[in-house]
């Protein structure tokens, strides 16, 4: 696991991310996923990973009631955003890219944008 660098390039493979995702236990360090290589590593608690915006008035999170801990972390600033869930991190980042994508469409509904590439675009 690496710490954090660059929130935006992935350590190993040096390019964007495919999805950028963040996971966090209760009371444990933020992670942030690399689609292409499967990467994780730390990255501080709050503070957005495109912008660096570290001002807790212009992060805020967007919740789904029945989501059972998925959920999108978004920065004022910037406007970009995470998908952000809760578990252990062995999930499969491109199964749950796949399956979540009604919170891209909350997101982008929202004027929100999706600033690690993406599989598709919406």
């Amino acid at each position: 696991m690496k710490s954090a660098g660059s929130a935006t390039i992935a350590p190993p493979v040096g390019r964007r991310r495919r999805w950028l995702s963040s996971w966090a236990l209760i009371q444990a360090p933020r992670f942030l996923s690399c689609g292409r290589c499967a990467t994780r590593w730390r990255y501080r608690r709050t503070g957005c990973p495109f912008c660096q915006c570290q001002d807790d008035h212009r992060l805020a999170v967007l919740a789904i009631e029945g989501e059972g801990g998925l959920r999108i972390d978004y920065c004022e600033a910037c406007l970009g955003y995470l998908k952000t869930y809760n578990g252990e991190g062995s999930e499969g980042l491109l199964l749950a890219d796949w399956t979540s994508l009604h919170l891209d469409i909350l997101a982008r509904d929202r004027g929100l944008k999706r600033l690690a590439a993406s599989l598709y675009d919406l």
